[in-house]
């Protein structure tokens, strides 16, 4: 485990990047419970579409 204490150069970039994950997932759960189609434009699709 590393620790990254508030005063190091590059924990702000840190907390951002630990924070935009956690919207990111919230933002994809909420999708998922309302029954909304899967219409994510970051999805892999294979050759066959």
């Amino acid at each position: 485990m590393i620790f990254i204490s508030p005063d190091h150069p590059y924990y702000s970039l840190l907390a951002e990047l630990v924070s935009a994950v956690g919207k990111s997932w919230q933002q994809r759960y909420d999708h998922g419970r309302r029954g909304s189609p899967d219409t994510n434009p970051y999805s892999w699709a294979g050759p066959e579409g």
